[in-house]
């Protein structure tokens, strides 16, 4: 058995990961391996779990939870050489048992303790690899997932504080070896979880700079700053003043103050960390464990035994048995087991149990969930950072598949075409390791049996899971390509997004070596052919790869030694078994016959079948036999070789037809939202109905198995559901209310993403005329720029090629205008230059068809800007001149303005700095002819900085001084930290 708390609290033995329970027995379970070996009062556990008001019920519910906790103990009794844990009760209490081959606490300990003996005998480096071994053992806050008060509880904040000792520790002894970059993978996690920790911070500081990564650095000191000033209303302290002034005079190379280094700055500082995306992750990578993460086991998964064992036969029993680190993946959101009798999707137990939603015991003494028990270069012009800083900010998810959804490893490809041969196979190395290739009809469970063997298996690769939703069979242009994945993988691996590769090729050679010394598995969901997945496949020893898909990927199979799993219908006892988790065993018990012809209507086929258990638990007073009836007249006899999207449809449609009709609209127009992840504020605008109502159809067609939850705010409509939607809603509904839907629903994204836009640079210039939303869109509320940043990278980008397509298709070209003018700064900041790039042609498309110039300038801008980005110079300076042409004839001098400072910023980057003071000074003539104070306080301080990079500091001087005037007039706090740098640095030089 192997226990973990130093991260979400999870159990497994041998493969499988066990179930542990409800929230309160979780909790329980987390308090006592904090305490391993310590005795444990009854008065004490009741105290951590309920606080100061506990039920009456409380010592009967903790004896229940510690009999389950013994019983799930004893499953891990490995006989005398390989013990495992144990709980024993004591006098007044209980004291659970275990050893490091047991527990990742004590597994920890153990070697932090071997480590520091190390240290005092002098076999530093031998210490430092027992630190950082110890280190990677955690995963996450401890206890990450229990109940949050008793998380926050002085036993757990204990554990918490040893892991940061450990690491300071082992930064320490790093340093004196010169060999910082050795903890940078461990010093980063632990900074993202202490980020007011201001030792910390200056360690992960120096770290990053001896790596040669000054601009992250920087960055790392700025969101400190923020993080201190907004949270404790304090300044930086000495030491981490200190260590960030030696980075931005020394340079790059010194792990020590005081180390030598260049006299001038060779870049500017970038403020994208003091600006609202900072620290915003790239979508799907939760630095630095490359987890993207699995999507949770489906309920009610029966039988595929003879396919999972193959996929396990796949990898040595024995892989990763050598290291201490632990599988790595998303626990399931909002529940453990399947609705069959034991415990709900939606909480704890089911209400024939124990627990019970809402409150805080049942009626009948027990305990509920819910309530106490449940759970890059400087910035783009136009924002307030400066040229040069090579930041690599970018949006986090959530995510797989994303989020949130699971957070998915990668972001949503804009519709580009695709160049010739993008995606093909020139140059690959042979595949050195096992590849899965899982493939079959829709509705037939192949992701589902994808998943529970990624999860049995995950023990193997200690390295990390990654999993990545293809999109394959998705509407046309929503398919991701070889190329956006493997910038997703590469992020999720760790690289900075604006250190991504530009070429197919390059991304390629350096996910192959980012994964040439690791043991990943690599799940790559819904291909749609060889061609998309063979420079995704982990071709390293000790990885594995699994890939679903619908089409037999022959191709895969002859060229790649792909082993191929077709999955065929669930024969009759396991669809019986199947549709009883559904239903409940004892239902079903009670009624052997009708549940068996109910199975039988459903041919075996997983879909069907959770969609016919999903009608039965809707309708607990009918006979199972008269639900199979009712199916029967819907034209699904049984017998014969299965259809499975023929018999998933004619379920559908029974479900269907017993739905509400305001629900069934629902159901319907959800067909015409362009991704399969539905928000319900988007389902609301869909819909024209309040946010309230629309979420609760949205629950309603979740109960029919119809919809799943992903989170509380999102839904997925599977591919399947989501054609045979499309086709009811072209037979039902008029063509006009399906194009003042879609217009609803375009209105909201693009109203809501206008909204964005201003929370993240409210100083830009208005950004132009959009006509008012249609009555009944909610286009949805974003109180601050954390918020803004969030809702475009979770709820935007994921569907943006969608609603380009349709937008395009209505004629509402405002519409795109006005996303390209909301995305410019932000997939500029995010380096996602690939999708800005097919964003702008996108919008200098539809600028053409009105015959705009002011629009067609921005998208010039904009594209030449981005080209810049990728050093694809020629095309960077046809782009810019054509805008600077532009906005001339259409008489606009900020624009020309920012033309000229995007020209100036390029010319920085590439050290040509007297021909950016050419284009920063016409920039700034043009402000003040505009009498454009905001744009003249950007300027000075972009000449300010770029004097500094040419070592002429007295010359900076004035520039920034007046940049600080201005930006302390108009309360800009960002653009004033910039200008108050660049004084602090000239004069520090100066020797004033």
């Amino acid at each position: 058995m192997w226990l973990t708390v130093l991260g979400p609290l999870r159990a497994w033995q041998d493969e499988a990961e066990l179930d542990l329970g409800p929230a309160k027995r979780q909790a329980l379970l987390a308090l006592l391996l904090v305490r391993t070996g310590q005795p444990t009062s009854l008065a004490t556990i009741i105290d951590v779990l309920w606080g100061q008001d506990p039920p009456s019920s409380a010592a009967n519910v903790v004896y229940r939870h510690t009999a389950a906790i013994r019983r799930l103990l004893e499953t891990g009794d490995q006989g005398p050489g390989r013990p495992a844990a144990r709980l024993v009760r004591v006098s007044g209490g209980y004291r659970l048992d275990a050893g490091p081959a047991t527990l990742d606490l004590l597994s920890f300990r153990q070697l932090t303790g071997q480590a520091r003996r190390l240290a005092e005998m002098g076999a530093m480096r031998e210490s430092v690899r027992l630190f950082t071994r110890a280190l990677r053992l955690s995963r996450g806050p401890i206890a990450s997932g229990i109940l949050s008060h008793v998380a926050q509880h002085p036993y757990f904040v204990a554990v918490d504080g040893e892991y940061l000792t450990a690491v300071k520790e082992a930064a320490v002894i790093a340093g004196r070896l010169g060999e910082l970059g050795a903890v940078l993978d461990v010093l980063q996690p632990a900074a993202v979880q202490h980020p007011l920790d201001e030792t910390l911070q200056a360690q992960l500081m120096r770290t990053l700079a001896a790596a040669g990564r000054q601009a992250e650095a920087l960055q790392a000191y700025h969101a400190v700053r923020t993080h201190l000033d907004e949270q404790l209303g304090i300044v930086p302290g000495p030491e981490l003043r200190s260590v960030y002034e030696d980075i931005l005079l020394r340079g790059t190379q010194g792990t020590e103050p005081g180390a030598a280094g260049p006299a001038s700055p060779t870049c500017h500082p970038s403020l994208d960390s003091l600006c609202p995306l900072a620290g915003h992750r790239e979508r799907g990578c939760p630095a630095p464990w490359p987890s993207g993460p699995l999507p949770p086991e489906a309920a009610g998964f029966v039988g595929r035994e003879a396919e999972l064992a193959r996929l396990a036969a796949l990898v040595p029993a024995d892989q990763g048995a050598e290291g201490d680190a632990v599988p790595i993946g998303g626990e399931v959101p909002g529940g453990d087991t399947t609705p069959n009798g034991n415990e709900a999707p939606n909480g704890d137990t089911t209400p024939n149990g124990n627990e019970a939603p809402n409150g805080d015991t049942t009626p009948n003494g027990n305990e509920a969930p819910n309530g106490d028990t449940t759970p890059i270069g400087g910035e783009m012009p136009g924002g307030d950072a400066v040229p040069g800083a090579g930041s690599g900010s970018a949006p986090a998810g959530h995510d797989v598949g994303g989020g949130t959804m699971g957070p998915r490893v990668l972001g949503v490809p804009l519709p580009t075409p695709v160049a010739a041969g993008e995606d093909a196979a020139a140059g690959l190395p042979p595949v050195a390791s096992p590849v899965a290739a899982v493939v079959g009809p829709p509705g037939i469970g192949k992701t589902a049996l994808v998943v529970r063997a990624a999860h049995r298996l995950g023990a193997r690769f200690p390295d990390g899971l990654l999993f990545v939703d293809l999109r394959g069979h998705a509407r046309s242009g929503d398919s991701v390509t070889a190329k956006e994945a493997l910038r997703g993988l590469l992020v999720a691996l760790g690289t900075p997004g604006h250190r991504v590769p530009a070429e197919l090729r390059e991304r390629s050679a350096l996910y192959r070596d980012l994964l040439s010394d690791r043991r990943v598995l690599v799940v790559l969901d819904d291909a749609r052919d060889a061609r998309q997945v063979r420079n995704l496949l982990a071709r390293s020893p000790g990885c594995l790869t699994l890939v679903t898909s619908r089409d037999p990927l022959d191709d895969l199979v002859v060229r790649e030694g792909a082993r191929r799993l077709e999955p065929d219908a669930l024969e009759p006892a396991q669809a019986y078994e199947a549709l009883a988790c559904q239903v409940g065993a004892a239902r079903a018990a009670a009624e052997p016959e009708g549940a068996a012809a109910l199975a039988a209507y459903c041919a075996g086929v997983p879909l069907a079948l959770a969609l016919a258990g999903a009608v039965a638990v809707r309708r607990p007073d009918d006979g199972l036999d008269t639900l199979a009836e009712e199916l029967r007249a819907h034209g699904a006899p049984p017998g014969g070789t299965p259809d499975p999207p023929e018999t998933v449809r004619r379920v559908l449609l029974w479900s269907y037809a017993r739905l509400p009709a305001e629900t069934a609209r629902m159901f319907r127009l959800l067909a015409l939202h362009p991704g399969r992840d539905v928000p319900v504020s988007a389902a609301a605008s869909l819909a024209g109905v309040a946010p309230v109502r629309a979420r609760a159809m949205l629950d309603e067609l979740s109960r029919a198995r119809l919809l799943s939850a992903q989170d509380t705010d999102t839904y997925l409509l599977h591919d399947l559901l989501r054609t045979c939607a499309l086709r009811l809603s072209h037979v039902h509904d008029p063509d006009d209310m399906r194009r003042l839907a879609v217009r609803r629903m375009l209105d909201h994204y693009v109203h809501t993403a206008r909204e964005a836009g201003y929370r993240l640079a409210p100083h830009r210039n208005a950004l132009g005329a959009l006509p008012a939303p249609q009555p009944r869109t909610t286009p949805e509320r974003l109180d601050d720029p954390a918020q803004a940043a969030d809702w475009l990278d979770r709820r935007l980008l994921p569907v943006l090629s969608g609603v380009l397509r349709e937008a395009v298709a209505l004629g509402l070209h405002a519409h795109v205008h006005q996303l390209g003018l909301a995305l410019e700064l932000p997939l500029d900041r995010w380096a996602r230059w690939d999708e800005q790039l097919a964003l702008q042609q996108t919008c200098l498309f539809t600028a053409g068809l009105q015959a705009d110039l002011v629009a067609r300038a921005q998208a010039h801008r904009a594209l030449g800007f981005s080209y810049g980005r990728l050093g694809r110079h020629t095309d960077a300076q046809t782009h810019l001149h054509s805008a600077l042409n532009l906005f001339a004839e259409a008489e606009d001098e900020q624009g020309q303005a920012r033309v000229h400072r995007c020209i100036a910023l390029l010319a920085d980057v590439a050290g040509r700095h007297d021909l950016a003071l050419s284009h920063y000074q016409q920039a700034l003539d043009l402000y003040r002819r505009a009498s454009d104070t905001s744009g003249e306080a950007d300027v000075r301080n972009e000449i300010g900085w770029t004097r500094l990079m040419r070592g002429d500091h007295t010359a900076a001087l004035d520039p920034c001084a007046r940049a600080a005037g201005l930006c302390r007039a108009a309360d800009r706090a960002a653009g004033g930290a910039i200008a108050y740098d660049g004084l602090g640095h000239a004069r520090h030089r100066l020797g004033a």
